[in-house]
C-alpha cells in the first residue's frame, strides 16, 4: 500500500470575488491528481456558487473524482444539516478522503472556527488535524495571518496559496514552521519553480514536517508525581523541578536529544495525581493540566475510556496492574500442633484400632482357657499394654505363642505409626505451620480477619473501584480505606492483618526502596491475582500535531527493550541510594537469621506444656480417686 493511501487532504478555500486563479487552479489540481487520486472527496462550502473561478475549480475536481467512481460529499455549512458521527465518511472503506472546504467569510479567525467543529469530535472526526493535509487559498495579504492564527497552528500539514501570482507568474505558496524562530512560529515559503510538480516536489516537500526539530522550544510536562515508581521528581533551587532516573524521565531525555527541545517538569494539579473527574465536570491531575492548557504533556497517565474522550494518549511506555499485598504468612503457635501430624480420619482410625487390640487381648486369653485348656501368663493390663506400646514404654510380652503372634504384628504397626508421627512432629517444629492469607479479591472480601485499603494516587484505580458494577469490587470500595503513603500501606500489611491494594510495580519499588534487608529479602507477599490492567502513557491535546513524532521514538524504545532496562536501572539506583544513606529506619528483615537458626521461643512449645499440665491434673485426680476407693473398702 502506498504511503499516500493513509493520508487525507483538507482544503480551506477563502477567495474574494474576481481573483485571477488560473495558475493556482493548475497547481491545486496537479497536487490533487498526483498525490490524492485514490481518495474520496468531501466538499464543504458556505456559498461557493457566488465565485465563478471557484465554480470551475470545484466542478473540475468533483467531475474528476466522479469519473473515477469515488464517493463525494457536498455540504453547505449555511444549512442546518452537517456531518455527524453517524455520517462518518471514514467508515466507508476507502483508503483516504479528500476534504475541501470553501469559506468566504472576511474574518480569518471566524473562517477557521467555522470548520473547527469538523476536527474536534471525540470519536471519528471526518478530518484529522495531525495526519490530514490542508490547503488554504486566500488573498496574498492574508496568508501570513492565516498561517499564524491560533487554530491553524494546531494543524500539522498545511500550506496557504495566494489568490494572486508573484512577479514571475508562479503561485505564492507558504507554510508555517511551528518552532523555527528559536522555539516560536515563523513563515516559510515553498518554491515550486516554473513546473508545478517537479521530481523533488514530493508530498513531503510540499507539506514538510517541521516537528522533527523543536529548535529549543520548551515543552511543559505535568507529572503525576505521586507515581514515584514510574517517575520521581524533586525540587531544586528557584522552584525548578528535576527528574530522577526512571523509564519516563529517561524517555523524555532521549526525545530531547533527538528532537532538540528543552522541557520543564512540575507536579500536576491537585497534588500530583493522574486525574479524577469530579461531579461538577472538572478534572484534577495531569488531565487537568493538559485540558486547561497548562502543559503539552501529562506524564504517567493511565488510559481509560472517560479520559480518552477528551485527550489523546501516546504509545504505552509502561504497563501496570492492581493487586494486593499482605505480610509474609505468620507462623501458627498453638497446642493443637500435637494433633496436626495426623488427619482427623487417621486419629479416629488409630483410636478404633487401639480399642480393637484391647478387646482382642482381653478376649483371646479367655478363649484359650475355655477351649485349649491353656492358661496364658499375661499379667499386664491390656489398656496399659496398648497405650504403652504407642508411647514406646517398657511392657511385658505374653508367653503364649498365639498371643505373641498377634502382639508382634501390633508392635510392627505401632513402630510404623510412631515413627511417622515423630517425623511429622519434628518437621512441624522445624518448619512451623503458617497462616494462609487471601489469594484473590473474592477471598479477601470473604475473610473476616482481614481489612483492606487502597494506596491512593488520586487517579484511575480509585475511579475504577468507584464506578465498578462488580459485586466484589463494590464491597471492596465500601470497606476500603485510603492510604496516601505506599510505605505506610505496606508496613501496615506487614504488622497487621491488612491487605494493601496497590499497583504491583509500586509494591516492587517500595520493597527496593525501603522494605528489604541487605540480602534483598523482604516480608511482603504479593497476591497472584491481578485486575485493572492499564498502560501508562503520556496524554496530550486531542490529536496533537507532535504525537506521531514522539511515538516514533516510543515504538523504538519498546521494541529494543529499553523501557524494561530503564526500570531495572531505576531499582539499581534505589539500592545505591539506600546503601549510601545507610538508613535502616524502615528496613524489615525476615524471621530467619542469616548467621544461623534463631533460638526457639516459649510460644512455639505451648503444646508440650499444656500436655504436661493435663498429665499433672490427671495424676492428682487419680490419687484422689484411689484415696476414695481405699476409704470405702473395708479392712479386716
Amino acid at each position: 500500500m502506498e504511503k499516500h493511501f493513509l493520508l487525507n487532504i483538507f482544503f480551506l478555500i477563502v477567495f474574494t470575488q474576481g481573483s485571477n486563479s488560473n495558475p493556482v487552479t493548475k497547481f491545486v489540481t496537479t497536487v490533487i491528481f498526483e498525490h490524492f487520486d485514490n481518495c474520496n472527496i468531501i466538499f464543504a462550502h458556505d456559498g461557493y456558487k457566488n465565485n465563478n473561478v471557484l465554480i470551475n475549480l470545484t466542478d473540475k475536481i468533483l467531475g474528476h473524482f466522479s469519473r473515477k467512481n469515488k464517493e463525494s460529499y457536498v455540504l453547505d455549512l449555511n444549512s442546518s444539516w452537517t456531518l455527524t458521527r453517524y455520517h462518518n465518511v471514514r467508515r466507508r472503506g476507502s483508503h483516504c478522503y479528500l476534504n475541501i472546504v470553501s469559506l468566504f467569510l472576511k474574518n480569518i479567525d471566524e473562517s477557521i472556527s467555522k470548520f473547527s467543529g469538523l476536527i474536534t469530535w471525540k470519536y471519528g472526526a471526518p478530518t484529522w488535524k495531525d495526519t490530514d493535509h490542508y490547503v488554504f487559498l486566500s488573498q496574498n495579504v492574508n496568508i501570513d495571518a492565516l498561517l499564524l492564527s491560533k487554530e491553524n497552528l494546531k494543524i500539522k500539514f498545511r500550506i496557504a496559496i495566494g489568490a494572486s501570482v508573484d512577479t514571475g507568474g508562479n503561485p505564492v505558496i507558504k507554510t508555517a514552521c511551528f518552532y523555527c524562530n528559536a522555539g516560536a512560529p515563523s513563515i516559510v515559503q515553498i518554491k515550486v519553480g516554473g513546473n508545478p510538480i517537479q521530481k523533488k516536489q514530493t508530498l513531503k516537500y510540499i507539506f514538510p514536517d517541521f516537528l522533527q526539530n523543536f529548535n529549543g522550544y520548551k515543552i511543559r510536562c505535568a507529572v503525576s508525581s505521586k507515581i514515584v515508581y514510574r517517575i520521581e521528581i524533586y525540587s531544586k533551587k528557584h522552584g525548578y523541578w528535576e527528574g530522577k532516573q526512571g523509564p519516563h524521565t529517561n524517555l523524555i531525555q532521549l526525545c530531547q536529544h533527538k528532537m532538540n527541545f528543552t522541557y520543564e517538569l512540575f507536579p500536576s494539579i491537585g497534588g500530583g495525581g493522574s486525574g479524577v473527574k469530579w461531579q461538577n465536570g472538572t478534572w484534577t491531575g495531569s488531565m487537568a493540566d493538559v485540558l486547561y492548557g497548562n502543559a503539552e504533556f501529562g506524564m504517567v497517565t493511565a488510559q481509560t475510556l472517560q479520559r480518552n474522550e477528551l485527550v489523546s494518549f501516546s504509545f504505552p511506555i509502561t504497563y501496570d496492574w492492581l493487586t494486593f499485598a499482605t505480610g509474609h504468612p505468620k507462623p501458627i503457635h498453638t497446642w493443637k500442633k500435637l494433633f496436626w501430624p495426623f488427619s482427623v480420619t487417621l486419629w479416629l482410625c488409630l483410636i478404633l484400632t487401639m480399642i480393637l487390640v484391647i478387646t482382642v487381648l482381653y478376649v483371646l486369653p479367655k478363649l484359650l482357657v475355655k477351649f485349649a485348656f491353656v492358661t496364658p501368663k499375661f499379667y499386664s493390663n491390656q489398656i496399659w499394654f496398648v497405650v504403652g506400646t504407642i508411647l514406646e514404654q517398657d511392657i511385658h510380652l505374653p508367653h503364649n505363642f498365639v498371643l505373641r503372634i498377634f502382639v508382634t504384628f501390633w508392635l510392627l504397626f505401632a513402630l510404623v505409626l510412631t515413627t511417622a508421627y515423630r517425623s511429622q512432629l519434628v518437621t512441624s517444629l522445624a518448619f512451623s505451620y503458617e497462616e494462609k492469607p487471601p489469594q484473590t479479591f473474592d477471598q479477601l472480601t470473604a475473610s473476616s480477619s482481614y481489612r483492606w485499603g487502597l494506596y491512593y494516587l488520586a487517579g484511575a484505580a480509585y475511579a475504577a473501584f468507584r464506578s465498578s458494577t462488580n459485586p466484589t469490587y463494590i464491597k471492596i470500595f465500601k470497606g476500603m480505606e485510603l492510604e496516601h503513603s505506599a510505605v505506610k500501606c505496606l508496613v501496615r500489611a506487614i504488622e497487621t492483618r491488612f491487605a494493601c491494594i496497590i499497583y504491583e510495580g509500586s509494591a516492587v519499588d517500595v520493597v527496593h526502596r525501603s522494605l528489604s534487608d541487605h540480602f534483598g529479602r523482604h516480608p511482603i507477599s504479593v497476591a497472584p491475582t491481578t485486575t485493572f490492567f492499564i498502560s501508562s502513557c503520556w496524554v496530550m491535546e486531542k490529536r496533537a500535531v507532535f504525537r506521531s513524532n514522539f511515538e516514533s521514538i516510543m515504538h523504538l524504545t519498546m521494541d529494543m527493550g529499553l523501557n524494561n532496562h530503564w526500570v531495572a536501572r531505576n531499582y539499581d539506583r534505589l539500592r545505591d541510594e539506600r546503601h549510601k544513606a545507610n538508613n535502616s529506619a524502615t528496613t524489615y528483615t525476615l524471621s530467619e537469621d542469616p548467621d544461623g537458626p534463631k533460638a526457639l521461643a516459649l510460644e512455639e512449645f505451648t503444646g508440650p506444656f499444656y500436655l504436661f499440665m493435663a498429665g499433672i491434673v490427671l495424676a492428682i485426680s487419680a490419687i484422689f480417686i484411689e484415696i476414695l476407693i481405699l476409704k470405702k473398702t473395708p479392712t479386716f
